[in-house]
């Protein structure tokens, strides 16, 4: 359950029954409400433990238990959507500062530099997984821009993450890799020969 509303963030309703709570506040305006509802109500300002949804509608405080965070789906994000100004995060940790259109054609600097046409529109290096783009991050301003050409950008408080590459967990047995979910699910198929001497 809700124990605050946080600014910029979207709420919406736990399920139909919290939702015709709420509204009886607000019989016999109930479609008034739902124009601001749509797919949940978004918190411009919270004050005194009341989220401001626009001019005159609220959350209060009694009304947290109605709700629940929206969540947010997973953005995808290509090459195309790389801009100057960008930092972005190899596999093996190095980043680097994306400026595109100079004289060497769209490139990358940093820590290490290349060139972004070695990159698939999906992120990944052509030619070595060790460079594929793991994470994408938006300098708050061009004095950060040049603060972040090394480092971890998580450590720039200004900076916000764009874009972070979700994987699938990978094992090794012996010389040979495996995703974690499918060695554990074949494994689980498995009769043992023995269950080991008591």
């Amino acid at each position: 359950m809700l124990d605050k509303l946080e600014e910029g963030k979207i709420y919406v309703f736990v399920d139909k029954a919290a939702k015709d709570k709420f509204m009886k506040r607000f019989a016999p305006y109930e479609e008034y409400v739902e124009c601001y509802y749509k797919d949940g109500f978004t918190i411009t300002m919270v004050e005194a433990n009341i989220g401001l949804t626009s001019d005159l509608m609220t959350i209060r405080e009694d009304e947290l238990q109605y709700f629940k965070l929206k969540e947010e789906t997973k953005m995808s994000f290509t090459k195309s959507d790389l801009k100057t100004g960008m930092v972005i995060v190899g596999r093996n940790g190095e980043s680097g500062v994306v400026p595109k259109g100079t004289a060497n054609g769209d490139t990358y600097s940093g820590e290490t530099w290349g060139m972004l046409n070695s990159f698939d529109e999906n992120l990944t290096d052509r030619y070595s997984r060790d460079f594929d783009i793991m994470e994408v991050w938006q300098a708050h301003s061009n004095i950060d821009f040049l603060k972040c050409t090394s480092g971890d950008p998580s450590k720039h408080p200004t900076h916000k993450l764009l874009w972070k590459r979700e994987e699938r967990k990978v094992v090794k047995v012996g010389d040979v890799e495996y995703y974690e979910d499918e060695l554990s699910d074949a494994l689980s198929k498995i009769k043992p020969i023995n269950k080991g001497v008591e």
